[in-house]
C-alpha cells in the first residue's frame, strides 16, 4: 500500500475511533449519577437558566425520566412540568427526524404565558420531521393569571409533522374540575386540507381570560374544513354568550380565491368592562380572489363602548368591492371622546369614506372624514415601503382651544407625513393658523399667523424629536430630544424679540435655552435667560437668570440665581431647593435685594404637603416702586407670613405694617394681621 493511501486509512480510522469514543463517553456519562448532574448544569448554562432540569434518570438516551422541568423568562417561572417519561428513537434524528414513541407527563403547572422575545426573524420555519406516536398529560393546571380562575385539564394526542404543508394532529383535552372540552383533528398534505375543531366551555372559562374577554359568556364553536386544496369547503359555527355567527362557503388555497358568506349577530354584550355594545350585526359575502373580489358587507352597532373612554350612539358602515376597487362608507353618530370635553363631536355625525385598489401592488388607501368641526383627507401606501399623508382643516379652532381652557378664534390647517411605519416611523407635521388669539398672556407674542413644524422618528416605543419649531409674531421656539417610556432627554431655545407683546408695561427682549435629561423619576433640568428689560418707563437694563434642578419626579433639589440691573439699580436673587430631614423639601430664599426692597424665606414642605417656616418682605422706600407700578407712592412697608402644620392642614399667620403712606395725594398708615388655615 502506498504511503498516501496508508495515511488516508489511518486518518479515517482515527476519526472513526474518536467518534466511537465520543459517543461511548456520552452514553456512559448519561447513565451515571455524576454525568446526569453535569447534563442538568450544562442545559441551564446553555439556556442562561431559562430551562432547568431536576432529577434526570432512566436509560440514556432512549428511555428518559425527569422529575421536574422549569421554563423561565425575565419575570420568573412560567411553566413547571413534573414526572416526565420519554421513550424515543435517537437514531431517527440522523435522518432529519425526531421520533417519540411515548411522552407522558404527570402534571404541568402553567401560571401565565411567557414574555415575548425580541427576535425579528420572520422567515418560514425549517422544521425537522417529528413523529409523536402517543402523548398524554394527566393534569394541566392553569393559574388564575392565565385562565381567570384556576382550571385543570387532562390532555392526550399524537402528531406527525413533516412540513408546514404536510402534517397530522390529533389533540383532545377536557376539564377535570368543571365542564369543558377541546378537540382538534388536522390532516394536511400536498393535495388536501382536512380539519375539525370543536370547543365547548361554560361562562368564565379559561379561553375568556386568554382572549382578554372575561365577560364573553359560554363558548360553543365548531370549524369544519375538508376537500382538495383548490376546492376546500368551510363551515364555521360560533356562539359566545349573546354573539352568534356562522361562515359557509368554499375557497381555493392555490389561487387564494373563494365564495364565502358570513353572518354574525350579537345582543347586548359586555366582554370587558371597557368594551360593550347594545346590539351588533355583521353580514356579507366574498366572491373572487384577493386582488379582484366582488364583495359586500354591512356593519351595524349601537351604543358601542371602546377602551380609552370612547363611545358612540351608533355606527352604520357599508363595504363593497368590485373589479379590485374596495370602498367603505360609514356614519358615526353620538361620538364621545376622552378628555375635558367628551361631547365635543357628539352633536353632529362623523362621515367616513375610504377606498383602496386591491390589485394595486402598493395598496394605496384614500380616506376622507368630515364633521362640522373638521375636514380630514388622507392618502396611504399600505403595501411595500409604507407612507402616508394627512391633511386636517379646522374651520374654527375655538371648540378645540376650549378643551385646553384657552380663548382662541380662527382657523387652522394641519398637514402630516409619515413613512416606514409601524416599525420605524419617520414623520413630519406642519401647522398653519389664522387666529384671533384673544387676551391670553401669550397672544401678542404668538400673533395671528403662527406656524408649528415638527420632524421626528418613532421606533420601538421611543419618540425622537429631530426638529421642532414654533414661529410667531415675536416668538421663536425650537426644541429637539428623545422621549422614551422611562427616560426624557430634550433641548430647547427661546427668543422673544418684543416683550411689549406680552404686557404693555414691558419693553425689551428675552432669550433663553435649557435642557432636560434623565429617567422620569430623577430628571435633571437647567435653564438660562437673558433679557434687556424695561418695566414701565424705567431705564432699560440687562438681567440674567439661571436655574439648575435635579431629582425631578422624586426628590427635587436645585438653585435659582438672577442678577443684573433693573430700573438703574442692581438686582440680586438667590433661591435654593434642598432635601431636609425626613425627606422634606426645603426652600430657602437666601437673598432678594433691589434698591430698598428686601425679601427672605425659609420654608419646608413635608411629604404630606404640609408647610412650615416663614416669609418676610420689606420695602424701606416705596418710592423705589414708582416706575414698576406706575403710581406715585411713598412710605415704607414690612410683611411677615408664618406657616406651621396643624393636624392635617397648614396654619398661616400674617402681619403687615405700612407707615407714612402717600398714594395719589392720600396719606395713611395701616396694620393688618390675620390667622387661619392656608386653604
Amino acid at each position: 500500500m502506498r504511503r498516501p493511501a496508508k495515511i488516508t486509512v489511518w486518518t479515517l480510522g482515527a476519526v472513526a475511533l474518536l467518534l466511537i469514543l465520543l459517543v461511548g463517553g456520552i452514553l456512559v456519562t448519561g447513565n451515571t449519577e455524576t454525568g446526569r448532574h453535569q447534563i442538568e448544569k450544562l442545559v441551564a448554562r446553555l439556556t442562561t437558566n431559562k430551562v432547568q432540569l431536576t432529577g434526570l434518570a432512566g436509560s440514556f438516551p432512549n428511555h428518559l425520566y425527569l422529575e421536574e422541568l422549569q421554563l423561565k423568562d425575565n419575570s420568573g417561572i412560567w411553566l413547571t412540568a413534573k414526572r416526565i417519561q420519554l421513550d424515543w428513537t435517537p437514531l431517527a434524528y440522523l435522518q432529519r427526524g425526531i421520533q417519540i414513541d411515548r411522552l407522558q407527563v404527570s402534571r404541568v403547572d402553567m401560571e401565565r404565558l411567557p414574555q415575548e422575545g425580541s427576535s425579528t426573524n420572520n422567515a418560514q420555519p425549517d422544521l425537522p420531521r417529528i413523529e409523536v406516536l402517543r402523548a398524554s398529560i394527566d393534569e394541566v393546571h392553569l393559574g388564575a393569571q392565565l385562565a381567570g380562575a384556576p382550571a385543570s385539564l387532562a390532555a392526550s394526542g399524537s402528531a406527525h409533522l413533516r412540513s408546514v404543508r404536510d402534517m397530522l394532529f390529533d389533540v383532545s383535552a377536557r376539564r377535570i374540575d368543571d365542564d369543558g372540552s377541546y378537540e382538534l383533528h388536522l390532516h394536511f398534505d400536498e393535495k388536501r386540507m382536512d380539519a375539525t375543531l370543536n370547543l365547548h366551555e361554560p361562562a368564565s372559562g379559561p379561553l375568556e381570560n386568554m382572549l382578554s374577554l372575561p365577560g364573553l359568556g359560554a363558548l360553543q364553536a365548531s370549524v369544519s374544513l375538508k376537500g382538495l386544496r383548490e376546492a376546500e369547503h368551510l363551515e364555521v359555527s360560533l356562539q359566545a354568550g349573546e354573539l352568534k355567527g356562522q361562515v359557509q362557503g368554499s375557497f381555493n388555497m392555490k389561487e387564494l380565491a373563494g365564495d364565502l358568506a358570513f353572518d354574525f349577530d350579537a345582543a347586548a354584550t359586555a366582554p370587558r368592562l371597557d368594551l360593550g355594545w347594545e346590539h351588533a350585526a355583521l353580514h356579507g359575502r366574498w366572491r373572487g380572489n384577493l386582488q379582484t373580489p366582488t364583495a359586500e358587507g354591512h356593519v351595524q352597532i349601537s351604543r358601542l363602548r371602546l377602551p380609552g373612554n370612547t363611545q358612540f350612539a351608533s355606527l352604520n358602515a357599508d363595504v363593497a368591492a368590485d373589479r379590485g376597487l374596495a370602498k367603505l362608507h360609514a356614519i358615526v353618530k353620538g361620538l364621545r371622546i376622552p378628555g375635558q370635553e367628551p361631547g365635543l363631536l357628539e352633536k353632529d355625525p362623523v362621515r367616513i369614506d375610504a377606498s383602496v385598489n386591491l390589485d394595486d401592488p402598493t395598496r394605496r388607501l384614500q380616506l376622507t372624514a368630515s364633521h362640522p368641526l373638521f375636514n380630514l383627507t388622507g392618502d396611504a401606501v399600505t403595501a411595500g415601503p409604507q407612507s402616508a399623508t394627512l391633511e386636517a382643516r379646522l374651520p374654527s379652532v375655538a371648540p378645540f382651544a376650549a378643551v385646553a381652557g384657552q380663548e382662541l378664534h380662527g382657523s387652522a390647517v394641519i398637514k402630516a407625513q409619515a413613512q416606514g411605519y409601524p416599525a420605524d416611523t419617520h414623520f413630519k407635521l406642519d401647522l398653519n393658523a389664522a387666529l384671533n388669539p384673544g387676551t391670553q398672556l401669550w397672544a401678542g407674542a404668538v400673533g395671528d399667523t403662527p406656524r408649528l413644524q415638527l420632524a421626528g422618528q418613532w421606533k420601538a416605543g421611543v419618540l425622537l424629536i429631530e426638529d421642532m419649531k414654533l414661529a410667531g409674531h415675536a416668538l421663536a421656539l425650537s426644541a429637539s430630544g428623545t422621549i422614551g417610556p422611562q427616560v426624557l432627554k430634550a433641548r430647547w431655545d427661546l427668543a422673544l424679540s418684543d416683550l411689549s407683546t406680552v404686557s404693555s408695561s414691558l419693553a425689551g427682549n428675552l432669550t433663553g435655552s435649557g435642557s432636560v435629561d434623565g429617567p422620569k423619576t430623577a430628571m435633571a433640568a437647567d435653564a438660562r435667560w437673558t433679557s434687556s428689560l424695561s418695566v414701565g418707563n424705567s431705564p432699560r437694563g440687562e438681567v440674567s437668570a439661571e436655574m439648575k434642578l435635579k431629582g425631578l419626579g422624586s426628590a427635587p433639589e436645585g438653585t435659582f440665581d438672577a442678577h443684573g440691573t433693573l430700573d438703574g439699580a442692581p438686582l440680586e436673587v438667590q433661591l435654593s431647593l434642598q432635601r431636609a430631614a425626613a425627606g422634606n423639601l426645603r426652600a430657602v430664599l437666601k437673598q432678594a435685594n433691589w434698591k430698598s426692597v428686601h425679601a427672605d424665606a425659609d420654608i419646608e414642605i413635608t411629604e404630606q404637603s404640609l408647610a412650615q417656616g416663614r416669609l418676610s418682605f420689606a420695602v424701606a422706600q416705596l418710592g423705589d416702586l414708582q416706575h414698576l407700578v406706575g403710581v406715585n407712592i411713598t412710605g415704607n412697608l414690612a410683611a411677615l407670613i408664618a406657616l406651621k402644620p396643624d393636624a392635617k392642614r397648614t396654619r398661616a399667620s400674617l402681619q403687615l405694617d405700612a407707615a407714612d403712606l402717600m398714594v395719589a395725594g392720600l396719606a395713611a398708615s395701616a396694620h393688618v394681621s390675620g390667622e387661619g388655615f392656608a386653604d
